[in-house]
């Protein structure tokens, strides 16, 4: 499994390879340049149709959990992930037309996009920034994003969903810096027998390990109660029961 963790856009030109989860390039948003543009949100979720894992904020992990299994991305910055499919390429909760399965959480990195907050190399100031390859974005039907040279009411609504985002992402950071620094997450790999044939093997993620959870100082759990962390890192244990979920969608779909 790939490492999926949000890190920072740092410029307009940074290459694919640096770029956060379904992010090919990011633009500063800007009048003069995308003035013109409507967001059509009916275009739907073809753009995460091959993401099988996206990252999730603190806020989401009691939700998340009841849909999908949850593991940290490997790597300097264990970010919480939710596993969306089994195989490389695969996302099990967007069906052939974008659509995204009926009755489950809808993480807010996908609600997000194609909008995602810049910050410049070596400043602390945050900017808009856009995919300006969005399937969603052109300038016919949706709506606009800016009316007048202004930002319109629904882009205001966007800035004002992705700010509270970002700061919620701020917070999971230090959640997960806490995780890694009690050595309570794993490594770990798996394999998966399909019943109706074949295998995928997962690996290359972090898992909580229950055991050195209760095994954690009382100075620590209380230290994270004040911080209204073991809500999230009981939802994350919980998670686990969601693989056998996962694994019937997965029965369902052709490799």
């Amino acid at each position: 499994m790939a490492d999926a963790s949000p890190a920072p856009a740092k410029t307009a030109s940074q290459p694919a390879s640096g770029m956060p989860p379904l992010f090919g390039r990011v633009e500063p948003l800007d009048p003069a340049r995308h003035g013109g543009l409507r967001l059509d949100r009916a275009a739907g979720l073809g753009f995460a149709a091959r993401a099988n894992a996206v990252p999730l904020s603190i806020v989401e992990l009691p939700l998340a959990a009841r849909h999908f299994p949850i593991v940290f991305a490997t790597g300097p910055l264990p970010m919480p992930l939710a596993v969306l499919g089994y195989r490389t390429g695969e996302n099990l909760f967007v069906d052939e037309k974008g659509n995204w399965r009926a009755g489950t959480y809808l993480p807010a990195y996908l609600r997000a996009y194609p909008f995602i907050f810049l910050q410049a190399e070596g400043g602390t100031q945050l900017h808009l920034g856009i995919e300006p390859d969005a399937p969603a974005l052109h300038t016919g039907s949706g709506d606009p994003l800016f009316e007048e040279g202004k930002p319109s009411t629904f882009l205001q609504e966007m800035l004002r969903f992705c700010s509270d985002y970002r700061a919620s992402l701020e917070e999971t950071q230090r959640f997960a810096e806490a995780l890694k620094a009690a050595e309570v997450l794993e490594q770990q790999e798996a394999r998966v027998e399909f019943r109706s044939g074949g295998s995928a093997r997962l690996n290359g993620f972090l898992m909580m390990n229950p055991k050195r959870f209760e095994e954690l100082p009382d100075e620590t759990i209380l230290a994270w109660r004040k911080r209204h962390w073991l809500g999230a890192a009981y939802a994350v244990m919980h998670a686990g029961g969601s693989w056998s979920s996962v694994l019937d969608l997965a029965e369902t779909k052709p490799a």
